[in-house]
């Protein structure tokens, strides 16, 4: 593997606080960032807010990508 020296610096924007447990699969749409985690939720993150709504889906097991 090359090293290079156009390392990139990536800079936390948000945080997840609304899932017990660790997440395993992320989706994004034009609005929306969709997170499933190990506490079998499904959960919808609001992008312009940061901020969780009230759209969850509870599934019978964690879901993985």
């Amino acid at each position: 593997m090359n090293k290079s020296n156009s390392a990139q610096n990536f800079v936390s924007q948000h945080q997840l606080l609304g899932h017990s447990g660790p997440i395993y699969a992320l989706s994004l749409d034009q609005h929306y960032l969709y997170s499933a985690a190990a506490d079998k939720l499904v959960v919808r993150w609001d992008l312009q807010t940061a901020s969780q709504d009230h759209f969850v889906v509870k599934t019978e097991r964690a879901a993985f990508s």
